[in-house]
């Protein structure tokens, strides 16, 4: 008599959000906010773990990259050929992330701004327990700190990246 036994599998699975809601058609900020994702993405090729990149351009796109997935060389070409979103809210990313959210073992949120309506996206996610890691890309003239607002529990997850100091910042997480 043979005896077999299941065990489900789990991989981590992260999402990677990107923003893209600028006003500015090229910029230093997005440029950096996208070689930072794109050193998370570079980073999964090291790991057993599922990665989803989130963006909106003319709609929402989602990209899965990991075990039995796309290569993560695949989801660097999509981040060089990414554009700013000039003409919808910030908003609009939110019901693509949510409604995957439950896929998700944590999320890595790269934004180029932190005002009322991303504290308000990363607070939800903090209150649906969700790990956040929130990387908020930052002229380098910034001058003094900035409120973590949802975040404030949770400081060790929140970092204002400034431009000239990016890879400094990425060391420090």
């Amino acid at each position: 008599m043979i005896i077999k036994e299941y065990q489900d599998e789990y991989y981590v699975r992260h999402g990677l959000l990107l923003d893209t809601f600028t006003d500015i058609a090229f910029s230093d900020l997005f440029e950096e906010a996208v070689a930072i994702a794109a050193s998370f993405v570079c980073a999964l090729q090291t790991q057993e773990a599922l990665l989803d990149l989130i963006f909106v351009g003319d709609q929402a796109y989602r990209f899965s990259s990991g075990r039995g997935t796309a290569s993560v060389d695949h989801l660097l070409e999509i981040l060089a050929a990414v554009q700013v979103c000039r003409h919808k809210p910030f908003d609009a990313i939110v019901p693509t992330v949510m409604e995957n959210l439950h896929q998700f073992s944590s999320c890595i949120c790269v934004l180029l701004q932190w005002d009322e309506a991303r504290r308000a996206f990363i607070g939800d996610l903090v209150r649906r327990g969700v790990p956040v890691l929130v990387l908020v890309v930052a002229a380098d003239d910034l001058s003094g700190p900035v409120d973590p607002g949802p975040m404030k529990h949770f400081e060790n997850r929140f970092h204002v990246l400034k431009i000239g100091a990016i890879e400094k910042g990425l060391a420090q997480l």
